[in-house]
């Protein structure tokens, strides 16, 4: 009795999908190695395994390796936090310093605002008696000074 030999079949494009499709191929061949005892094996269905395993591999090969992925990830994700870190201290140092700047401004408008209130009074005495040396004129509430 003639063995059933497994047909040739298109490989799919997906690795784990081909490994899935593989693997039930190579099970069905090998079922049909073990019940054909002494009978040849068709060279179609030697080539069809070849073909499959040799073309599973490359895929493999071909595929990124996940440790190097995962490997560039965290350190990514180490210099995203770096630059983050030294964004926060920048923006700290940024702020800190309007901080320092606005106490100055404001020290500063005090100081200009008490010189200038002093200033103001010692104008107003020296007028006082400045005014009162001036004749009274007709109108009293305003004084022609040239």
């Amino acid at each position: 009795m003639a063995t059933s030999w497994p047909q040739q079949t298109a490989w799919p494009t997906e690795v784990r999908e081909h490994a899935t499709h593989l693997s039930k191929y190579l099970q069905d061949a090998l079922r049909c190695v073990e019940q054909a005892q002494d009978q040849p094996i068709p060279a179609n269905l030697v080539k069809s395994m070849i073909l499959g395993m040799a073309s599973l591999v490359a895929k493999v090969i071909n595929m990124a390796d996940v440790r190097s992925i995962s490997e560039t990830l965290n350190i990514i994700q180490t210099q995203v936090k770096i630059e983050a870190n030294i964004t926060a201290l920048t923006l700290y140092e940024i702020k800190d310093d309007m901080e320092r700047t606005a106490t100055k401004l404001r020290s500063s408008t005090r100081d200009s605002s008490s010189e200038d209130r002093f200033f103001s009074a010692r104008v107003i005495r020296q007028r006082k008696p400045t005014e009162a040396m001036l004749p009274l004129s007709s109108d009293s509430t305003s004084h022609d000074v040239r």
